[in-house]
């Protein structure tokens, strides 16, 4: 697994300039003090999303940066469990069958046995 890219305070510095020197939360629109912002990447790099400034990168709120990367993480979570399972062939037999207590008539009809 390969180390994601940090955000450098350089880069930062050009993702809060690119917004505007009056810093708002792109997803609620709050104006916040700068401290208070956090730098998010619009398309996650999971998810194919680049770690270009001008392209993937947005000034949040922490409260907006943690429910959007809370709902991603739940996502990516799901994804990787349904690929997961859907690699793992299923063995033959895997799932036991219980005899039927009794039998069918010709007509398919069951004939219980009595114990």
């Amino acid at each position: 697994m390969t180390k994601r890219p940090a955000i450098t305070p350089a880069m930062r510095l050009q993702v809060l300039k690119l917004h505007g020197a009056i810093v708002c939360c792109q997803v609620c629109g709050d104006a916040t003090y700068i401290a208070d912002i956090d730098i998010d990447h619009e398309l996650a790099l999971i998810d194919g999303g680049s770690h270009d400034f001008q392209a993937n990168m947005r000034p949040v709120c922490k409260g907006c940066h943690a429910v959007k990367s809370a709902k991603e993480h739940k996502n990516n979570c799901k994804v990787k469990r349904i690929v997961k399972k859907r690699e793992e062939p299923s063995k033959p037999g895997s799932i036991p069958s219980r005899p039927f207590p009794g039998s069918r008539k010709f007509n398919g009809t069951p004939v219980w046995r009595n114990k």
